[in-house]
């Protein structure tokens, strides 16, 4: 198994010449867990809810979530008030 080697925190060397970025773990799982939290309309637990599919227990994915630093956001329509 071939790992590219790291040059600093951004960026990979797959191939001599070759750069990728590199994105940190806890940022793709931000984005996941943010992208099932939209699809459930934030729906942490239930059986439909974010959890259920991500196949955690609904307080391991809270825990999860605030180690991520995500919150719900606060609807648009609220923030004229």
């Amino acid at each position: 198994m071939h790992f590219p080697a790291l040059d600093d925190q951004t960026t990979a060397v797959n191939a001599p010449g070759e750069i990728m970025p590199v994105t940190p773990l806890a940022d793709m799982e931000r984005v996941y867990v943010e992208k099932i939290l939209n699809a459930t309309h934030w729906r942490v637990s239930g059986r439909n809810g974010a959890a259920a599919i991500l196949g955690l227990k609904p307080t391991t994915l809270i825990s999860r979530m605030k180690k991520l630093g995500i919150t719900k956001p606060v609807p648009t329509d609220l923030l004229k008030l």
